[in-house]
Formats: C-alpha cells, structure tokens, sequence
C-alpha cells in the first residue's frame, strides 16, 4: 500500500475511531444525565470505569430532585448512600402509603427541604407517616405539606423535625389549628386554610419571637381578631405579610404595619376597606428593601400611593395592581417605570384608566408623532423608530438614574385595559424583545410574521 494513504489510514483511526467513553467529558455527560431517569443513570454507570466515576460524582453534586409518578423507587434506594440531596420533593399524589414506605425504610439526612402531597384521611394512617418521615428525613428545615389535617394532634407530629423551622400547610381542608399553641417556634409559618381560627394560633405567635415571614387566610377573621393580630405582628421585624381575602382590615390595621420598612414581600389580597390616603400614607415610609408588592383587587390604591410606592420602594421587582379600578389616570403606573429601575414583572390587569400614556419613553414617542401601525414596519423602518425611541430617552428621560429603559422587564400583563394597545407591546418589544407582554385578550403580543408570497403561481 502507497506510504501516503498507511497515513490517512492512520489518522482516520486516530481521528474517528475513538469511543464515546474517550470523547466525551465530564460536564458534556452531566448534561445529558439531566435529560436522564434514575434507572438510566445507573446503567450509564456500568459502561466503564470512567463513566461509572463521572456519574457518582454526578449523585453526589445533585442537590435537588423531583420525584414524579412514573419513578422508579427501586433505582433511587440503590443510590442513596452516594445522594447528598437537600431538596426533596414528591411531585405524585401519594394515595397509598405503601407507594413510599420502602423509602421510609431509609434514613437521608442531608434533606433540609422536603415537599410531600398526601391525598389519606385516614387519622391514624397519617400520623403515622409523618413520624416516618422525621425519622428518614431527621434534618428537615423546611416542610411544604400537602394533605388533610383530619386529626388536629396531627400538628404535634411536626414537633419530632427538631430542626424544622419553616412550615407550610398548603391544603385548603377543615382544620382548625387546635394545637397551634403547642407547636414548637418557627421562623416562616403558612397557612391557607382560612378555618384556622385566631384563637387557637393566638398564643404561638405571641411566644414565636423568630417569626420572619407569615401568610394568613383572614376571611373567617372579625375586626377585633384583626387588630389583635396586627398588635402582634407590628412588635417584629418580619420580611414577609401575606394577607388573603382582607375583608376586614380598615386603615388603622396597616398603619399600625408601617414601621416594618425592613419587610421584602408584601402582599394584601381584596382589602377593600383601605382607603386611598391610608395607602398614600403608609408608603410615605421608604420601603427600600421591598422586592415584591401584591395589592389585588384593593379598591382604595390610587395615583398618590403610587406615586409614593415610586418614590419609596426602588428595589420593587413584582407588582400585582389586578384590578385596581380606582386608579385614575396613568400618571402613578408611569412613575413606578421611571423610578422603579429593577422592575421585572407588572400587572395592570381591569386598570380601565391605563394608556399608553403609563409608558415612558412610549407615551413621548406618541406625543411627537402621529400613531402609526408598527406591526406594519418592515426591518428597516423597526430600526430607525427603535433609533428614535432611543433618543427619546436620551433626550428627556436619561437622567432619571433609575430608569433602565425597560433592560430588566420579564413580564406585563394587561389583561381587561380597554385603552393599551397593542402597538404599545410591540414598541415594548423593540426595546426589549425578551419582555412577556398580554394584551386586552391575554394573548402574548408578538410580531406577526409574513410569509413571501411566490406571485409566479397566483
């Protein structure tokens, strides 16, 4: 054979004829483990030594996992002793105990968050699951618990996590929290089980000193328990309220709330006995840790308190104004865009008042030139009106510090606002393609696509 093709036969050797095992690398492997089950894994293991290494380093850096109703139970009790899992979650709806008792054989003590959905009535039959569980999981932090509270001394079973510190009872099921005030301290508490009374939680959280965030369901709640409760609340330094269905709260319960400028997440669902300069008033206090604000469906916000929410609370991120209908003009909406520079997901859902006067920088544009249909612009034209948008800010708007010009909204929704058009989303989207705007009809506003038309067969 001729010198030169022994070479190439050579090289194509060399080149092509290596093995995936060979090829392939670490992080090239974990990549498509994430695409993998369990069982899978585990058969990756045994094609050699080098895969078998890369995947039990691959369990041991996993630190979350989901598992999913067509789990193979089997194959995650082979791996255990090289998991080091912290968050747990069980995804399926656990109607028989006997789905997860092999696990409960188990002991996995690097889970500081679990999430287990029960669907058992059985009083019994759930106490005793949750004492096998703080036997297999003994170093719980955090337990998001989906099920029915049939038992009321069932609560005292959370007793046994001894490092529990975050509890979330997430089942709206008849359960009046009887033995609350039994419970050991914990630092979050959630509730959405509005049949829980006052009465029976009353004394734990007066003796829960570490209480940082809360949610409540109030609407079973009369006005005298409300200000007993907020008299509690307001003596901590809590970083999260969350009030549902505040039927009841009146002025006086959020301003007694108003010291607790330190708290990130504020949220107070249907309070329609707050008024407008109860609200202006409250947030003349600078919030400057407030990351998310959610006042759905609260009748008294209007364009003062958003007017202060701008001026306040700089770091806003979320902002849920859902059917806010006293609000009444766009001037309030436009100062939470200018001020509010790190604001990544706005709802102005049933806002009959919004228009596109809301949007800085949109609303000049339309002041200086005549409405025209941007979803008709072609490339050309699209980059000469993103040109002249940008010149509006630099020009009038730029220095305003705060505003990003849009660089860091996700999401709008602006559902039920007869007077936001849609040109007004897609001038969003020259600004900001990645910005997910819904428009009156809740549909994703996008630019429509044309197809050339071949005119030779028409």
């Amino acid at each position: 054979m001729d010198q030169k093709y022994q070479s190439c036969q050579v090289n194509f050797s060399e080149s092509f004829c290596l093995s995936p095992m060979q090829v392939m690398t670490q992080n090239e492997l974990y990549y498509i483990f994430e695409f993998l089950c369990f069982k899978d894994i585990a058969n990756c293991s045994q094609v050699s030594k080098h895969w078998k290494k890369i995947s039990e380093k691959y369990f041991k850096l996993l630190r979350s996992f989901t598992i999913q109703k067509t789990f193979d139970i089997d194959a995650f009790l082979a791996l255990i002793p090289l998991l080091q899992i912290q968050e747990l979650r069980f995804q399926t709806l656990i109607n028989n105990p006997t789905e997860i008792m092999p696990l409960l054989q188990k002991v996995m003590p690097t889970v500081k968050l679990l999430e287990i959905n029960f669907n058992i009535e059985e009083p019994q039959l759930i106490s005793f699951l949750l004492t096998k569980i703080a036997q297999t999981f003994p170093s719980v932090e955090s337990f998001k618990y989906f099920g029915k509270m049939i038992n009321e001394e069932n609560l005292l079973i959370f007793n046994k996590f001894l490092s529990l510190r975050e509890l979330y009872l997430l089942e709206d099921c008849y359960f009046e929290g009887r033995c609350f005030n039994s419970l050991r301290p914990l630092e979050v508490l959630v509730i959405h089980s509005h049949f829980v009374r006052f009465q029976n939680i009353q004394g734990f959280l007066r003796t829960c000193k570490s209480l940082k965030k809360i949610t409540l369901d109030l609407e079973e709640y009369e006005e005298k328990e409300i200000s007993d409760l907020v008299e509690i609340l307001k003596d901590y330094k809590l970083v999260s309220i969350d009030l549902k269905y505040c039927n009841n709260i009146q002025n006086e319960h959020l301003l007694s709330l108003k010291n607790q400028t330190q708290i990130q997440n504020l949220s107070l669902r249907k309070a329609y006995e707050i008024s407008g300069g109860a609200y202006a008033e409250f947030f003349e206090k600078k919030f400057q840790d407030l990351e998310k604000l959610k006042l759905p469906m609260n009748n008294g916000i209007n364009r003062h308190g958003l007017l202060n929410i701008a001026n306040g609370c700089k770091n806003l991120r979320i902002l849920d104004l859902t059917w806010c209908e006293n609000i009444e003009d766009s001037r309030g909406i436009y100062e939470i865009f200018l001020r509010c520079g790190k604001l990544e997901k706005i709802s102005i859902v049933g806002i009959k008042k919004a228009t596109e006067a809301a949007f800085p920088v949109i609303k000049e544009f339309y002041e200086s030139k005549n409405k025209i249909k941007i979803a008709m612009l072609n490339e050309e034209e699209k980059e000469e009106v993103k040109k002249e948008l940008r010149k509006i800010w630099e020009r009038e708007i730029g220095k305003q510090k705060d505003f990003k010009f849009y660089k860091c909204l996700k999401f709008i929704d602006a559902t039920k606002c007869d007077f936001v058009p849609d040109e007004v989303f897609l001038l969003l989207l020259l600004i900001n393609p990645r910005i997910d705007a819904r428009n009156y009809y809740e549909e994703k506003v996008q630019f429509p696509r044309y197809q050339e038309v071949n005119y030779d067969y028409v």
